[in-house]
């Protein structure tokens, strides 16, 4: 049995992961994400997709408990079937 492929979702000044962060999965061109997860205490998460290509959306949760955008990736091919990139926002 292979072990999960997990991405990771970091802060960019400090390195320091972005734990329970939204991590959201969207078809390029459509306005409803495919696919969400939430990042662990480690700023891990696990998302399988079809192969294809992809934006991915990331959302911290503010103080008042709701979540904003503070990343948007580049279009993104997958060819495995999981998304396991490395994100620094």
């Amino acid at each position: 049995m292979k072990p999960r492929t997990n991405g990771t979702v970091l802060e960019k000044e400090t390195g320091a992961p972005l734990a329970y962060a939204a991590v959201k999965v969207f078809i390029p061109g459509q306005e409803r994400p495919t696919k969400k997860v939430v990042t662990d205490h480690l700023g891990r998460y696990y998302c399988l997709v079809r192969p294809g290509t992809y934006q991915v959306v990331i959302e911290a949760q503010s103080e008042d408990g709701s979540y904003l955008p503070i990343y948007r990736s580049e279009e993104l091919t997958i060819k495995k079937g999981v998304i396991d990139q490395k994100f620094e926002v």
